[in-house]
C-alpha cells in the first residue's frame, strides 16, 4: 500500500471515529433530556409562623424548598382562604416548570390572584378532567424561573362547613445551569391542609 493511499485509509478512519463519537454524544444527551432525573423530597413540616416546607434533595443536599403559607383557623364568616405557595431554589438551578393539582373529597374551587412581576409565561389554570380539583401548570417558566416563584390563592371554603380537608400536588421540574451532575430534575410531593372554623 503506498502513501496517498495509507492517508486516504487513515483519513477516513478519523472521519468515521469523529462522526460516531457526535452520533453518542447526540444520543446521551437526548437520553438526558428524555429521561430526567427524580429528586428526592423530604416530609413536610409545619413551621410556628405557618409555613409548611419540604426540601427538594439532590445528594441528601438541599437543591430547593417548597413553602405553603395557609390559615388553619378560618374567622366565622369568612368564605375566601389565602393560600400562598412558594418555590426557592439554589444558585445554578432553573425552576423549569411547575403544576400544582388542588383536590378534595368534593368539588373545590380556587381562584389565582393576579401573577405578579414579569414576563409570565403563558400557563394553564382550569377544572381538572374530573371536575373535582384544580389545575395550575406552568410548561416553561422562562425567566420567572430563574428567581423564586411565588404564587397566591384563594380557597373558598362554604360558612357552613366547620373543617374542611384538601391536598396539594405539586410537580417542579428543575433545570441544571451550574456544576450539578444531573441535567433536568424532577421532583413530586403532595401536602394535605386541613381548614377549620374559629369557635364563636
Amino acid at each position: 500500500m503506498n502513501l496517498s493511499k495509507r492517508k486516504f485509509v487513515i483519513l477516513t478512519l478519523i472521519g468515521v471515529i469523529v462522526v460516531v463519537s457526535a452520533l453518542v454524544t447526540l444520543a446521551w444527551n437526548s437520553l438526558q433530556n428524555v429521561s430526567p432525573s427524580y429528586l428526592q423530597v423530604s416530609a413536610f413540616t409545619h413551621q410556628d409562623n405557618g409555613w409548611y416546607s419540604a426540601d427538594v434533595l439532590y445528594n441528601n443536599a438541599t437543591l430547593a424548598e417548597i413553602g405553603v403559607l395557609d390559615s388553619e383557623t378560618v374567622p366565622n364568616g369568612v368564605t375566601e382562604i389565602p393560600v400562598t405557595v412558594s418555590i426557592w431554589h439554589e444558585g445554578g438551578t432553573d425552576l423549569k416548570s411547575l403544576e400544582l393539582i388542588f383536590s378534595s373529597n368534593s368539588v373545590l374551587s380556587v381562584a389565582l390572584s393576579v401573577l405578579e412581576g414579569s414576563p409570565w409565561p403563558t400557563v394553564q389554570f382550569q377544572r381538572t378532567s374530573d371536575g373535582t380539583g384544580v389545575l395550575f401548570n406552568a410548561a416553561d417558566l422562562g425567566l420567572m424561573g430563574t428567581a423564586t416563584v411565588t404564587l397566591k390563592f384563594l380557597v373558598e371554603m362554604d360558612t357552613a362547613q366547620q373543617s374542611m380537608n384538601y391536598n396539594i400536588y405539586f410537580q417542579l421540574g428543575i433545570q441544571n445551569t451550574g456544576q450539578f451532575t444531573f441535567s433536568n430534575g424532577v421532583a413530586e410531593t403532595q401536602l394535605n391542609i386541613q381548614l377549620n372554623r374559629a369557635e364563636a
